[in-house]
């Protein structure tokens, strides 16, 4: 990983992490790719006693989480199989998309939609969002997540275009011009 550029993105992102946290009274959190995994670069966590909440440093699946399928939307599908080959896709809940074919025809999704969500993929009881930050060399993306109780789909879309907004100010200026 490129430490410094990641480092910029991470407090590039933290003041719009905790906006979207306020504005949402739901945890967010900054993800970037890492060898064959997402890895937790920052988490806003909620002030609600019940969230959904990782540790910075934490490392989740590609094909279980929101974060992990925004980053892999913007892999070609050849480096997806790649990695998911080097991991495996394991069952995390009865909802964990465990083919690759399923988990292709999902990103084709991701990409014509612009966003990701994990509904109960990676954790039962919880949902997630995620957009991809464009315009960065870094494979990186945002997301927000709460209990599935507390955060319906019908909720996702209006969410997702939050996290649009404030991943387009993340990506408007390159952090590595190398």
């Amino acid at each position: 990983m490129q430490s410094q550029h990641v480092e910029v993105l991470r407090e590039r992102s933290r003041p719009l992490l905790e906006q979207l946290r306020d504005e949402h009274d739901e945890s967010t959190n900054l993800g970037i790719l890492d060898g064959n995994s997402v890895i937790y670069l920052d988490i806003v966590e909620s002030k609600r006693t019940v969230r959904l909440a990782a540790n910075h440093g934490d490392r989740d699946p590609l094909h279980s989480t929101a974060l992990g399928k925004a980053i892999a939307s913007q892999l070609s599908d050849d480096r997806v199989r790649e990695l998911l080959d080097q991991v495996g896709m394991d069952y995390r809940t009865p909802n964990t998309i465990t083919s690759v074919n399923g988990y292709l025809d999902e990103l084709a999704k991701v990409r014509r939609v612009g966003y990701a969500v994990d509904n109960g993929e990676n954790e039962l009881d919880g949902r997630c969002v995620a957009v991809p930050i464009l315009g960065t060399r870094l494979p990186a993306a945002i997301s927000l997540s709460a209990p599935a109780a507390r955060f319906p789909i019908q909720a996702v879309e209006t969410a997702a275009k939050a996290l649009q907004a404030a991943a387009e100010q993340l990506g408007t200026t390159p952090i590595s011009e190398d």
